[in-house]
């Protein structure tokens, strides 16, 4: 019996997106470090930018995409509440998919820099300069970093378990390379 798994768009999405935030954040980490000098540390800054307002776009276009074509379901054999607590994984990953990039975009207008899309254009500042809010907007970019991260990680290891303990379908969907496993 074949087993619905999500669509190549979905599947394409999810791992651009996750390779390009796995990256931003160990970027980010080395941008606080102060690994980077002039005039590299600029051209970092906005790649870093950059990429983060493609997240953002692919997180909301990803969002829209999941009305139109809806994840499968999850398979039967797992509990009501691992179904509540992935569907509200997923939510929070949805979230912080928006609100990470939207903390950086609104600190570097705080912090009187703007928010550049590769060398196509400058996103309009949503706020004006204001260093002290650009400080809040900078600890909630790093506190939600962060958070993500550990999110990511209790997710990946979620679907490690579906894949190696229980052996159903769980991974299976999001990996186009694996077969689908037998029990």
């Amino acid at each position: 019996m074949s087993t619905p798994r999500y669509d190549t768009l979905s599947i394409a999405i999810h791992w651009i997106t996750t390779i390009l935030f796995l990256g931003l954040c160990a970027v980010g980490i080395m941008m606080a470090n102060g690994v980077f000098e002039p005039p590299l540390r600029y051209q970092v800054y906005n790649l870093h930018k950059s990429i983060g307002v493609t997240i953002l776009g692919l997180t909301l276009f990803r969002i829209v995409w999941r009305f139109i074509k809806p994840a499968p379901a999850l398979p039967n054999t797992i509990k009501p509440r691992d179904k509540f607590a992935a569907h509200t994984a997923h939510k929070l990953l949805y979230l912080a998919l928006i609100a990470i990039p939207l903390s950086g975009w609104l600190m570097s207008n705080a912090f009187g820099f703007g928010a550049p899309f590769f060398d196509f254009f400058t996103l309009p500042a949503l706020i004006e300069k204001n260093p002290s809010l650009g400080k809040i907007f900078s600890s909630a970019h790093t506190f939600g970093a962060f958070a993500a991260l550990a999110l990511i990680g209790v997710h990946a290891l979620a679907a490690l378990y579906h894949h190696y303990k229980e052996r159903d379908v769980v991974l299976w969907r999001m990996l186009p390379l694996l077969k689908q496993p037998q029990k």
